[in-house]
């Protein structure tokens, strides 16, 4: 990884000193400047909350709040972890130490794998269900996007397992607070396999 120039150093401190500790991490200036924005916007909404309105936030305290949450982002943390979420689709799907953050890569597969779904005159027509299993499911970012996507459409169910009793938690908080009529109707399931995993020796 190439080093970062002085002279771009001395610029962005220039703009904002927070920002020289965000280009460890970001590398990019644009990139500095827009994380800064969202850990800004991430204070002052958890300050409102707290406050009430924005103007009765302390200056000193949003100050020192984002301060912290600068150096955080600097020491490597991600950004996701810090901010608690990651878009996913049309989705924000909860970010929590211990478990693989969504990537944009697996967002772009599942629309793909929708847009097969969807595009299948067999599958239009007929009216059994559709069965979807995500082994591995993590946040569960999968199904519920997928779900999102098809059940408008087709009668879809889909079920996420994972070994990970914390993956498993943060996946039901996602079912619980995205919850839909299909996803009421039990169309959406995260379980545990306590045997998925294990190493088998014969």
């Amino acid at each position: 990884m190439p080093r970062l120039s002085n002279e771009l150093l001395r610029h962005a401190f220039t703009i904002n000193p927070l920002l020289p500790p965000l280009l460890r991490t970001c590398r990019t200036l644009p990139s500095a400047h827009n994380e800064l924005r969202w850990l800004r916007q991430h204070v002052d909404a958890r300050l409102e909350a707290k406050f009430g309105r924005k103007k009765d936030v302390p200056a000193p305290l949003r100050r020192r709040c984002v301060v912290n949450l600068v150096k955080k982002r600097a020491r490597g943390v991600p950004l996701q972890y810090i901010l608690g979420s990651q878009p996913f689709g049309d989705l924000d799907i909860l970010c929590r130490k211990g478990v693989l953050i969504p990537r944009q890569a697996t967002e772009e597969y599942t629309y793909r794998l929708s847009s097969i779904l969807l595009s299948t005159p067999s599958l239009r027509t007929d009216p059994k269900q559709i069965r979807i299993l995500d082994l591995c499911t993590g946040t569960g970012c999968i199904p519920l996007l997928l779900l999102s996507l098809l059940s408008p459409t087709l009668k879809t169910t889909v079920t996420g397992i994972d070994i990970s009793l914390t993956t498993l938690a943060l996946a039901r908080r996602h079912d619980a607070q995205l919850a839909s009529s299909l996803q009421r109707a039990r169309a959406l399931r995260f379980r545990r396999c306590p045997g998925f995993g294990r190493r088998v020796i014969g």
